[in-house]
């Protein structure tokens, strides 16, 4: 019934001319504004529902003035019907990209940018920021929505031992001698990935990393404990024991699985770096 009426309100306007070609008495044009805000009114509520939203009257004030407007001034109220348009692809925006925009200063942009004025930007560098910016959020959803599975898949693996802590580790090369303690130096060669391959940071060629064992993350530090010096392990730390759901801003995304391709190269034990007492005596 609702459709078949839209679908007739529809027709009716793209036969062009007839809107206005004829003189409704006053009870004509009351039955019409009723007629049409029943049909309306089923399918909002029908929307409503859907959704599972409800007409509230905060959302009513603005069916109501924006219905108000077009009388008003044709000009104004297609601008605001833009506006709506634009207000809602920037919504997707931000979802696909995983961002926020600030509605305040794109107002102000997009006057200059139809004032002919500088934003920054031309249309094709403006582009291409975007399609990067997008590509690189949705790349990192992907990194992080895959992670559990990705670890799930590489639990299976023939030779990947699982710790009571969820790390997984394998062992590429097997070492000799002492495993350093919690409160041991060691000195590392490492690759640090994600899930995808993408290499985020690594030790450079010649120059291992030297730092104390808890000062890493919590699953890196969990495996420099399992190694023998000469060793190397590759290491998949789940983001509970990695970097969190804060993750590191502009590097490692939030919730994300790491993968860490480690060598000890050497390690130095707490007890061998201490300075005793008399020498600090003499300090």
């Amino acid at each position: 019934m609702m459709r078949r009426s839209v679908l007739f309100v529809v027709a009716a306007v793209m036969m062009g001319g007839m809107a206005y070609g004829r003189t409704l008495s006053r009870q004509e044009t009351d039955s019409v504004a009723s007629a049409l805000a029943t049909v309306w009114g089923e399918y909002m509520n029908r929307k409503a529902v859907k959704d599972g939203d409800a007409v509230s009257a905060e959302y009513m004030r603005g069916v109501q003035e924006a219905i108000k407007m077009a009388g008003d001034n044709d000009a104004y109220f297609q601008g605001l019907s833009e506006g709506v348009t634009i207000a809602a692809r920037i919504r997707q925006i931000e979802q696909m990209g995983r961002f926020k925009v600030d509605l305040e200063k794109f107002a102000y942009k997009l006057q200059r940018a139809t004032d002919g004025k500088n934003t920054g930007f031309t249309t094709a560098t403006a582009d291409a920021y975007m399609n990067r910016l997008v590509a690189d959020a949705m790349n990192e959803a992907h990194i992080v929505e895959g992670s559990a599975a990705y670890l799930e898949e590489v639990s299976k693996r023939e030779g990947v031992v699982k710790t009571p802590s969820g790390l997984l580790f394998e062992i590429i090369t097997e070492g000799e001698g002492e495993k350093p303690g919690p409160d041991d130096l060691i000195k590392v060669n490492y690759t640090g990935s994600f899930i995808n391959g993408e290499v985020f940071n690594a030790s450079r060629p010649g120059e291992p990393m030297v730092g104390a064992v808890s000062g890493m993350i919590p699953g890196f530090s969990e495996g420099l404990q399992m190694m023998k010096k000469g060793g190397r392990y590759r290491l998949y730390i789940p983001s509970e024991i990695g970097y969190g759901s804060a993750g590191v801003p502009g590097v490692i995304p939030a919730g994300a699985a790491t993968i860490f391709e480690v060598e000890l190269v050497d390690l130095r034990h707490a007890e061998d770096i201490a300075v005793p007492a008399e020498n600090n005596e003499n300090q």
